[in-house]
């Protein structure tokens, strides 16, 4: 508990922006209630999942549609489909944040100062706003749709990807 207090502590502004995101896309949740075909498809493949089947015309993986399956459970698949996008973007926004520090900002700065450090949290905070802001972030982030968690999932695996590297001896995964 106490590590969490410090990364918090570490990194409050992108923690008031990430409730500032979260409750600003909550109000908006039903303001935009278009939803379409893929939408539905991975609904019904989540409500075959809950009845222990698979659509046999269905084309995608089934881990998405796994996550959906509480929403058909509690009879509010678009409602919960939509909450959990915005819970996977705001990973998004987190990893984005984390990727800007780790790999983009210069760390080899002969000044590490407190003043370089917070100015290169703050480079990554605008890189994380920045992302939030496009319109396709914006669009794809209250979707009930795979792709905010395929995006996660990849900067996830970009931001692991050179730790493993090195941990297996600069083997080729």
């Amino acid at each position: 508990m106490q590590n969490l207090h410090k990364i918090v502590s570490a990194n409050r502004p992108l923690f008031i922006f990430i409730i500032g995101y979260l409750v600003i896309r909550v109000l908006l949740l039903n303001a935009n209630y278009t939803e379409w075909g893929d939408t539905f498809r991975m609904i019904r493949a989540a409500d075959y999942l809950s009845n222990g089947s698979w659509p046999w015309d269905e084309k995608r993986w089934p881990l998405y549609s796994v996550f959906l399956i509480p929403g058909i459970w509690l009879n509010a698949p678009i409602f919960w489909g939509r909450m959990l996008s915005i819970f996977i973007s705001t990973g998004s926004i987190v990893m984005i944040y984390a990727f800007y520090l780790k790999f983009i900002s210069r760390k080899d700065d002969s000044l590490h100062s407190s003043t370089v450090a917070s100015q290169r949290k703050l480079y990554a905070l605008l890189a994380s706003i920045f992302a939030v802001t496009s319109s396709i972030f914006g669009y794809w982030s209250i979707r009930v749709m795979a792709d905010p968690l395929f995006a996660l999932l990849i900067l996830i695996y970009f931001y692991y990807l050179p730790d493993l590297y090195k941990k297996n001896n600069h083997r080729v995964l």
